[in-house]
């Protein structure tokens, strides 16, 4: 994902055609579990195969072929459903850093997290439904839910890990649902660590 500009084409084996499961599961092959194939250690279904495109920074998918043991599968760093222009009724009023509680935003690492302070989100607006954007790339929230305290029913918060690839430097969070999106709030994105 960290060297996709905009979408990337994901071939793999999978297990979908031998194990049959509801949930998304891996198979782990040791030695040559896996017809001799020393160098291919896991065999994900594909439920599995796109949980861990999301969680490595692509915002959405599209299963484009699969065969009994085989997936291609199209991932993209950019949202498909972003409104034409900003709404003034949802508003990005803070934004801090998820685990330290400050403004200090690394680009990548461990604390490269950040949570965003949303005026104007519906009561039952879902973590799959909001939309965040920083510095130009979508990423998908980890967590949407009511601000700490719930001092203010109607100030929801959003987290999100900054998308991989980006630089130190300026950013903009955006954030939107459905056909209502907020303003840029401007960040600036700091040296990260490795961790």
């Amino acid at each position: 994902c960290e060297v996709t500009r905009d979408c990337a084409i994901i071939s793999s084996h999978v297990i979908d055609g031998i194990y049959q499961s509801p949930h998304p599961i891996m198979e782990f092959h040791e030695i040559d579990e896996l017809g001799g194939q020393y160098d291919n250690w896991w065999s994900p279904n594909i439920d599995c195969m796109v949980r861990m495109l999301r969680a490595a920074g692509f915002v959405r998918t599209a299963v484009l072929a699969t065969g009994e043991t085989h997936a291609f599968i199209k991932a993209w760093r950019h949202w498909d459903d972003r409104p034409g222009e900003a709404s003034p009724s949802l508003v990005i009023e803070n934004v801090i850093n998820a685990v330290s509680y400050d403004h200090h935003f690394p680009h990548h690492g461990q604390r490269a997290i950040v949570a965003i302070s949303v005026d104007g989100l519906p009561d039952d607006a879902r973590r799959d439904e909001v939309r965040v954007e920083i510095g130009g790339y979508g990423i998908n929230p980890v967590y949407v839910g009511a601000w700490g305290g719930n001092d203010r029913p109607d100030r929801f918060q959003v987290n999100a890990p900054v998308p991989p690839g980006l630089q130190p430097g300026p950013a903009e969070v955006r954030v939107w649902h459905r056909d209502r999106e907020s303003a840029p709030y401007p960040i600036v994105l700091t040296q990260g660590t490795q961790w």
